[in-house]
Parts: structure tokens; sequence; C-alpha cells
């Protein structure tokens, strides 16, 4: 995800993983990531996709689900 390349591709498997199995370490590097989507328009990997809306959905639910999974415990 940090080249830019297949990023809806990659955001489509996130959905279809069990977050809730992954530790602190692990959602904070990917939350850092999903981050650098909202850098800016200059040094966002966001522009390199092919359908930034889409990218953007994709993230919008893959936060929602992170934060479903962390109320449960």
């Amino acid at each position: 995800m940090d080249e830019g390349t297949s990023t809806n591709y990659i955001l489509n498997v996130l959905l279809l993983t069990d977050i809730s199995v992954w530790g602190n370490i692990q959602m904070k590097m990917l939350m850092d990531t999903l981050g650098k989507f909202a850098d800016g328009y200059d040094g966002s990997n966001l522009i390199l996709s092919y359908n930034p809306m889409m990218t953007i959905a994709l993230t919008a639910e893959i936060l929602a689900t992170m934060g479903k999974q962390r109320r449960r415990f």
C-alpha cells in the first residue's frame, strides 16, 4: 500500500480478514498506513489509486470494522 499500487485489492482483502485477532501494534501500523491517505494531495498515495473514491469507502469500512472489534473487548 505504500507504493499506491493495488490499493483497492489490498483493502478488499483486509475487509475479509479477522481483525479481532490482531494486536494493538498491528492495528496501529495499519492505521498509520491508512492515515497517509489523508496527508494531503501532494504526498498522498490516494491519487495513485485507479479509483480514489472506492479507496476512501473501503478505508472507512475497515476503520468502522476495527472500531466494532475493539468495542467488543
